[in-house]
């Protein structure tokens, strides 16, 4: 529901300007369609212009830093983002905010950086080279059910 929302009103933000001659960029890349790990999902998929955002702004000044400022440049554009998300989904349940648990959008933020940070780590391992090679449809499938709460 979420990224068809999302899907539909930045397509309708691209629309006039496709009209009068101007290109934009590309806001999603078939997330839940072609995703085949988390962070293919999160770097090469969803919501690219936040994500391009967060990488000029927190990754890319710290990663040059090593293997310690990838970690912690990814770490903060995830808390920046569980930040916002937090602050949204409390405004958009206000005054009612009975169906609001406060801290549960940081913790899954915070669960997405925990999972592609160990995806990372996987990946230099033979059970990461393993999973890469599954056939993309099964990623895909595996990334779309683990990622979606």
């Amino acid at each position: 529901y979420v990224y068809c929302m999302l899907a539909t009103a930045m397509l309708m933000h691209r629309v006039p300007m496709a009209l009068v001659g101007i290109q934009t960029q590309e806001p999603f890349r078939a997330p839940l369609l072609l995703s085949t790990s988390a962070r293919d999902f999160w770097g090469r998929r969803w919501n690219l212009l936040i994500h391009r955002l967060m990488k000029r702004t927190f990754f890319q000044p710290l990663a040059s830093k090593g293997r310690c400022g990838k970690q912690v440049g990814g770490l903060l554009a995830f808390i920046m983002s569980a930040i916002f998300h937090e602050y949204m989904w409390l405004m958009v349940n206000w005054p009612d905010t009975s169906d609001y648990v406060p801290g549960l959008v940081v913790l899954f933020f915070l669960a997405q950086f925990v999972i592609c940070a160990g995806e990372a780590a996987l990946a230099r391992t033979a059970l990461g080279a393993w999973a890469a090679g599954l056939p993309r449809p099964l990623q895909t499938a595996a990334t779309t059910c683990f990622l979606i709460p």
